[in-house]
């Protein structure tokens, strides 16, 4: 064992190869080509511990920076999928704010949107409005959410284990739930608000 063996720097040629040999892209008659020896030299180096103790700190500099990297992309694509979630919370916020949506049942969600349908043609048509539940919003904020928790390390995926799953039955079921839901939200808003009206008239 030699006084390098502790990984410290070595010779420039013999450095260069220590680093070629750790980044495992060239044969070594080619390393052995590129720094102006032979192959039977750069065989005795690679027997010697000091040369071995530098070939194993390079890969591990390498392995760290790619460790890094990898790391970087990763923190960056969590970054987006957090801008883009709290962009559709912010949206879902606002419209639960708007003015105009306060007396609509279920307006306060912030999950319904305001859509115009014609019905009728020519002088017998009219502008009807109704308000439907933001199903593809609510899509995107699931898929984000699930992304984000693949990203983690924290999404298991449910395996079927008896017959298959029907994606296409689940997405409508899931869309049939949720309507549900706020159906019962804006029924109970209106018994609220006929409530309300009630105790206004037993007053005067």
């Amino acid at each position: 064992m030699t006084q390098n063996d502790t990984g410290k720097p070595l010779p420039t040629r013999q450095e260069r190869a220590a680093l070629l040999v750790a980044t495992d892209d060239l044969p070594d008659e080619q390393i052995a080509a590129s720094i102006g020896i032979g192959r039977k030299t750069l065989a005795r180096w690679k027997l010697r511990a000091d040369f071995h103790g530098r070939v194993e700190a390079h890969r591990a500099a390498l392995a760290g920076a790619v460790t890094e990297a990898g790391l970087a992309v990763k923190v960056n694509r969590i970054r987006q999928l957090d801008r883009r979630w709290r962009k559709l919370r912010a949206l879902i916020d606002e419209r639960a704010a708007d003015p105009t949506m306060q007396h609509v049942p279920g307006g306060k969600t912030g999950l319904l949107v305001r859509q115009v349908k014609v019905i009728g043609t020519g002088r017998n048509a009219q502008r009807v409005e109704e308000y439907v539940v933001d199903v593809g919003t609510l899509r995107e904020l699931r898929a984000i959410e699930q992304q984000a928790a693949q990203e983690c390390g924290q999404w298991c995926e449910k395996r079927e284990s008896v017959a298959a799953v029907d994606l296409g039955a689940d997405a409508e079921d899931w869309r049939d739930r949720l309507r549900a839901k706020l159906d019962r939200i804006m029924q109970a808003e209106r018994a609220a608000a006929q409530r309300a009206a009630e105790g206004a008239t037993a007053d005067d």
